[in-house]
């Protein structure tokens, strides 16, 4: 009686734990274990009423019995939801059905409440198996979560114990001895040290669902961290980099401490006013895109472009002297003959105009950009004081 008193106590307990958990953290397999530990209490309290009485109801018996059968019922649905998302339907209720005839029927076989064990054991050990090969199914995909091995292990110990009712009772059966050996009256305190390891497993599991989630989610938002960072600083229009990305780039390499040393140019679309004018903004937009698309072209893959303005470009590169800049560069304007611009056959000679400056420490990377800018301005005003509409070719 002692016994199965610090029992029920002990369930009591988890069960309580079980429902504080469940609150905290939303899941459903945890709902159908918090279930499945209530059913547990109140089929021990039937249990414990029972033999607190010297001529008990038969439906106390009944109530163990049933409060059993939906433990381990709920507990295997709370493994299977946890391995596959399985839910409960109405279908699968329906087992239950004969759970409850059978849960009615025992207590009419016999008046020694231990006799009726054996078979009712076994119904608990069969749930108790099919529970066990879900979660060992789960730790066979899953060998690194510590929360699987325990529940599975203790699922084992706890389906081991009820077969040995089986075999026990049995035995006390054919010997017409209810209780056929002495340590069965303690039976009801190592199955509540069972029965807290299982409820460990379970706890240990959540934690490591919630662990996953929190890993996924932060994933996620690392990942739409740097979509957003890319789109801050990508130009829609020309998907090269923006004047936002130059000054990240700054920022980043003011924290390394190697030389860096290269070249920057400033490109310039040579009367650009005038083909908006002339030909709409949507070939400006094209215009803008083709300058961009030859400045690529002719600059190495790790060399940085940079939309600087409305149609004015900025070429960090890094590790090239001002000779091969100008080169490079030089190759533009024979580029942008003869480009077409709208959908009619519109072709339009484009031209541009840049400076090129180079620099040997990135400290004065923003002076340099200022010389550069200077370069190409003055080689506007040359050519817009010689009266020519559009240019042939930039810096020589």
């Amino acid at each position: 009686m002692v016994a199965l008193t610090i029992q029920w106590g002990g369930i009591a307990i988890v069960t309580i734990l079980s429902f504080l958990m469940a609150q905290s953290v939303r899941r459903r397999f945890v709902d159908y274990w918090t279930l499945a530990w209530a059913c547990l209490t109140g089929g021990l309290a039937f249990q414990l009423l029972a033999c607190s009485l010297p001529d008990p109801p038969l439906f106390f018996y009944t109530g163990f019995f049933l409060g059993e059968y939906l433990f381990a019922f709920l507990f295997l649905a709370g493994c299977q939801c946890y391995a596959d998302g399985r839910l409960l339907t109405v279908r699968r209720w329906r087992v239950m059905i004969p759970a409850g005839i059978v849960a009615i029927i025992l207590p009419q076989l016999s008046p020694a409440f231990q006799l009726v064990l054996a078979p009712h054991s076994a119904i608990i050990a069969g749930c108790l198996v099919l529970a066990f090969r879900v979660v060992e199914g789960v730790h066979r995909r899953d060998r690194n979560a510590p929360g699987t091995r325990v529940l599975s292990i203790s699922l084992l110990i706890l389906t081991i114990d009820f077969l040995h009712y089986v075999v026990v009772y049995t035995y006390g059966g054919l010997k017409h001895e209810p209780m056929p050996f002495a340590y069965l009256k303690y039976a009801p305190l190592y199955e509540l040290l069972i029965e807290i390891l299982l409820a460990f497993g379970t706890v240990i599991l959540l934690m490591e669902s919630v662990c996953r989630q929190l890993e996924g989610e932060n994933h996620e938002l690392t990942a739409a961290s740097a979509q957003l960072q890319e789109l801050a600083e990508k130009d829609p229009l020309t998907e090269t980099l923006n004047r936002y990305a130059f000054y990240s780039f700054m920022q980043k390499s003011q924290q390394v401490s190697s030389a860096v040393t290269g070249c920057v140019a400033l490109v310039d679309v040579d009367d650009f006013k005038t083909i908006n004018d002339t030909l709409g903004h949507a070939a400006g937009d094209v215009a803008i895109r083709v300058v961009a698309g030859r400045i690529r072209a002719v600059i190495r893959a790790d060399d940085l472009l940079f939309r600087w303005g409305g149609d004015e470009f900025l070429v960090l590169l890094v590790g090239v002297d001002e000779i091969e800049a100008r080169s490079r560069l030089g190759q533009l304007n024979p580029a942008l003959l003869g480009t077409l611009l709208t959908d009619a056959d519109n072709r339009v000679d484009l031209r541009v105009s840049y400076g090129v400056a180079s620099f040997a420490d990135r400290a004065r990377l923003e002076e340099t950009i200022e010389e550069a800018d200077r370069e190409m301005y003055n080689h506007k005003q040359r050519r817009k004081s010689r009266g020519e509409a559009v240019a042939a070719g930039g810096v020589d």
